[in-house]
């Protein structure tokens, strides 16, 4: 049996993240998706994705922010 893929989707759009996660999970993709970037970067450790899909403007810290905490970690 093969692995399904795993997705977070950092948006603050809950319509977007709803027809994410219906449409990738018809594509066997499993998807998490956090509003914030706080909460996605709270998501990426708990759930080690296989991608992150990331808005660029989002409430607080913005997505370029969140890419950036991203990077700088080391695993």
């Amino acid at each position: 049996m093969a692995l399904r893929t795993s997705a977070l989707l950092i948006d603050d759009d809950a319509r977007l993240g709803t027809l994410m996660t219906e449409y990738l999970g018809k594509h066997e993709i499993d998807v998490v998706v956090a509003g914030d970037g706080t909460r996605g970067l709270a998501a990426l450790r708990k759930t080690r994705p296989d991608i992150v899909l990331l808005d660029i403007m989002l409430p607080g810290m913005d997505g370029l922010e969140v890419c950036r905490k991203i990077r700088a970690t080391p695993d």
